[in-house]
This record gives C-alpha cells, sequence and structure tokens, in this order.
C-alpha cells in the first residue's frame, strides 16, 4: 500500500507544491494515481485536497504563486485589513483574516464534498471544544458530505494565524485549529489506518514530503530567560512546537515501514509560514531545486 504523506507549514507548502511538479514531470499517469491513501495536514491538506479532486502537481504550484498573497497580504493590504479587525476584534485578534483564505478554497475545490474525491484522502484537525484530533476520512459515512473546502479551512487554521473553524461532525458541532497541532507530518496517521484495513509493515510505503526543517536555535539566552516577548508573541514558539514531533514521527516510520522522506534544510529568512511575497517565494522554489535529484529516484520507484 503506497502513501503520499503532506506536511503542514503555511506558506512553505511552495517546497511541497514544486516537489510534486518535478515528481509528476517524471511520471506517465497522474500523480495522485501512484498512491492509495493521501494524508495531508495544513498547508499539506490543500495540495492533498487539490491532488485528489483533479487539480494537477502544476494547478497546485500555480495556486501558490499566485494565490498566496491573498491568503497572507503583506503591506499596506494587511494594515488596512489588520486595522479594521482589531477594532471590531480587539488586538488579540487573529494576524490574518480568513477571508482570502476561504475564498481561495472555494474556487481551487469548488463544490465537492469530501466523499467526492478520486482517492482515499485523511485530513486531520484538533477540536479545542472537545480536546481531540477529528481526522476528516472521505470513506467515513460521517464526513462524506462535508464540503471539502471546510475540512481543508479546519486542517489549516493555524492558531494565531487564522481563526477557528466550525463543522458539525456526527451530530456535534467541533472548534476546529490546525491539524499540526497533532499531526503535522500525518505519515503514521496514514499508516495506522492502512494496518487497520490489513496491510501489513513491509506493504506499507510512505512517500512523505516535508515543507522545511527549522534552523537551530542556539541562544542559551532565549532558550532559558526568553518568555512571550522574546518568542515573538508565538509567532516563533508555534512553529517551533509544530516541528518539533517531526523527528519522532522519522524515527517511528523508518523503523517500521518503507518510508521516503523528501526534506529540506531552511535558513532563518525561509523559514516563516506566512511570507506570501514573491521574492521569498521565488527563493522556496528555487531551494526545492535542489532535491530534484531524489526527486527523479522517487519517480523510479513508484514506476516500478
Amino acid at each position: 500500500m503506497r502513501i503520499l504523506s503532506l506536511d503542514g507549514g503555511g506558506i512553505r507548502g511552495v517546497l511541497t507544491a514544486t516537489w510534486l511538479q518535478e515528481l509528476q514531470r517524471h511520471l506517465d499517469r497522474p500523480l495522485v494515481s501512484h498512491f492509495d491513501l493521501v494524508c495531508g495536514t495544513s498547508t499539506g491538506s490543500i495540495l492533498a485536497a487539490g491532488l485528489a479532486s483533479g487539480l494537477s502537481p502544476d494547478d497546485l504550484a500555480l495556486l501558490y504563486q499566485n494565490k498566496s498573497g491573498d491568503i497572507f497580504p503583506w503591506g499596506w493590504k494587511w494594515l488596512g485589513d489588520r486595522l479594521a479587525r482589531v477594532m471590531t476584534q480587539g488586538v488579540s485578534a487573529p494576524l490574518y483574516s480568513q477571508v482570502g483564505l476561504e475564498k481561495t478554497l472555494k474556487d481551487a475545490l469548488g463544490d465537492k464534498t469530501l466523499g467526492e474525491v478520486s482517492v482515499r484522502i485523511l485530513l486531520p484537525a484538533y477540536s479545542i471544544s472537545s480536546g481531540k484530533p477529528v481526522i476528516f476520512d472521505s470513506l467515513n459515512p460521517e464526513h462524506k458530505d462535508i464540503p471539502l473546502w471546510e475540512c481543508v479551512r479546519a486542517s489549516s487554521a493555524a492558531p494565531v494565524f487564522f481563526p477557528a473553524h466550525v463543522i458539525r461532525v456526527a451530530g456535534q458541532d467541533h472548534i476546529l485549529m490546525d491539524g499540526g497541532l497533532v499531526f503535522n507530518n500525518p505519515s503514521l496517521l496514514g499508516a495506522i489506518l492502512a494496518e487497520k484495513d490489513g496491510a501489513s509493515e513491509s506493504e506499507i510505503e510512505i512517500f512523505s514530503f516535508g515543507t522545511g526543517e527549522a534552523p537551530p536555535i542556539d541562544s542559551l539566552d532565549l532558550t532559558l530567560h526568553g518568555g512571550i516577548l522574546e518568542w515573538g508573541l508565538g509567532l516563533r514558539l508555534i512553529p517551533v512546537l509544530m516541528d518539533a514531533s517531526l523527528d519522532a514521527v522519522n524515527l517511528l516510520a523508518e523503523q517500521h515501514y518503507v518510508y521516503h522522506r523528501v526534506q529540506a534544510s531552511l535558513p532563518a529568512h525561509l523559514y516563516a509560514i506566512d511570507n506570501a511575497r514573491p521574492e521569498n517565494i521565488k527563493a522556496l522554489q528555487q531551494l526545492a531545486t535542489e532535491s530534484f535529484g531524489h526527486i527523479q529516484f522517487l519517480a523510479d520507484v513508484l514506476r516500478d
């Protein structure tokens, strides 16, 4: 059983989109048709849902290139929106409005429901109202009629950056936040489901795509004495927390399954999850090309 797993990471999903675009270039049929299951968290849920609803990697790469500024506006556009929301929501309002994200998702995914996708997908979110993860599963009868864009919206509701999203699941309203709080790399989530469905460990092959590793924090002063201001009111802390479990997931996946991991080390100036300026997107795309040799190897594996 082959699983495609796509990490969270905000705008850094440009890396994943570029890798998938290159992978498709080496294949003779749609990329998604090579997999039995696709798992995606946060920005990875955008990619997973897009692939499963018929969008090509080229389509998705263009979406990141052309629409990221609507999701994460900058400059005067962001300032005007931010001031308007502070007036109505207070100074603690999320950094970004959900309007641009929701419009982008609706335009890209249309009116498809979760149950109408072409391949089984898992999209994790975290319910702060129940204190438990909610795993949107396209084969779950209780999930199949939920609009696809809403599942993605919930999975990508990064705290501090976006408001939560409410979805009614099995008769209960859930206040949902970013799936990266629990499954930023959803590889093991897919593997557990595959085993539950009868696959043995040796039959599970995972193709896992990251969104860049955090630069190391070597400031003793920050780590020993830093508080909320030094950690950037959460802007530095939250991405670090979301990335903290990645090494553990990689270790477990490598020990138990056939596990292919594509990842990149990021310089500090490229690590932000919300920098949608064209020059940042271009830099991420360029960085992704450094792994194209590995991508060609994965294409050879998929063609076997």
